[in-house]
């Protein structure tokens, strides 16, 4: 049976990495799903999002969702990627997750996110 963090689109070269993580207040958030999908704490609420797929490029901006134990702790938090921060080469994007002050902010351990990431391959088969 196929990893379900890993989907194939119905494009014939696009791919669907799917992760989920939660948070750790002051250090990496941890992993719960996510094949070849990395994120990486930087600072405070800035992050490393990577992907372990040599020649796969991004098809879109990363998908982020938030969710907690009690959501309305969260409501008005969003998470912004930083364009400048791509690496193809690299394979990695930085984003940052900002409190309703428009603080960055690290997620509690009562809070998660979850993050759909698009990628363009060559040659992939599976």
């Amino acid at each position: 049976m196929p990893d379900p963090s890993m989907l194939r689109t119905g494009q014939p070269e696009a791919l669907e990495l799917v992760g989920y993580w939660t948070g750790n207040s002051t250090s990496d958030m941890a992993k719960v799903v996510g094949h070849a999908l990395t994120v990486t704490r930087t600072g405070v609420g800035v992050h490393t999002l990577a992907w372990n797929f040599p020649g796969a490029v991004l098809a879109c901006l990363p998908l982020f969702a938030l969710a907690a134990n009690t959501p309305t702790s969260i409501d008005r938090y969003t998470v912004i990627s930083d364009l400048d921060s791509y690496s193809a080469a690299n394979r990695t994007i930085s984003f940052t997750i900002f409190d309703e002050s428009g603080a960055a902010a690290d997620l509690a351990t009562t809070s998660a996110l979850g993050i759909v990431l698009k990628l363009r391959t060559s040659g992939l088969t599976g």
